[in-house]
């Protein structure tokens, strides 16, 4: 039997106990649950526990409880693969020299690497358009980079500015290629000189 309250919810006829009793009994019986699964093969698994702090107990009582010392984790092959990655990234870096010509600019932020054939170069320029920067290189492996804002007076701090990056060894100015996005990263790459 339904009912309609004032309101204009339908509700259902309580008369076989209350909603308050009802809900508690369900929270009771989900506690239970929570407290004691029960596995499909009819075997009482470990209760569910969101305490993190807990968990790493648990799971340090059950290591000591089968081999009598705790067991140490095995990198697995992701962690082993960012280890290698990251190794291979140091090694990769270079150490160049970054030269602000004119007034320095700090928000900048240049970083070259050496690959196989090229550097590259990533530089963080935020806040400008495209039109706005300028790479210009020379064999001798100098990359110039240069900003000019279209409104140098901007509540952002981006001011015009021009670096200078000398990389380790000479490049190939006619095959260098730049872009910008529209996120402001700039990415430089400069093909080494042929022999």
């Amino acid at each position: 039997m339904t009912t309609v309250s004032k309101v204009g919810k339908v509700g259902v006829d309580q008369s076989s106990g209350s909603g308050r009793a009802r809900r508690d009994a369900a929270a009771r019986a989900m506690q239970g649950w929570h407290s004691q699964r029960l596995l499909g093969n009819g075997e009482v698994a470990d209760p569910i526990i969101k305490d993190k702090s807990s968990v790493s107990f648990l799971k340090r009582d059950k290591n000591l409880k089968s081999s009598g010392s705790p067991k140490r984790k095995k990198a697995s092959s992701l962690e082993r693969s960012d280890k290698v990655a990251r190794a291979k990234a140091d090694k990769q870096q270079v150490d160049s020299m970054v030269v602000d010509i004119g007034p320095p600019a700090d928000w900048v932020k240049i970083n070259v690497r050496k690959t196989k054939d090229c550097f590259e170069v990533y530089a963080l320029v935020p806040g400008l358009l495209r039109e706005e920067v300028q790479v210009q290189s020379d064999p001798a492996g100098r990359l110039i980079i240069s900003g000019e804002p279209e409104q140098p007076d901007n509540p952002w701090g981006i001011t015009p500015f021009k670096k200078v990056v000398n990389l380790p060894s000479r490049i190939d100015p006619h095959q260098t290629s730049a872009v910008v996005t529209l996120h402001g990263q700039l990415f430089v790459r400069a093909p080494f000189e042929q022999s």
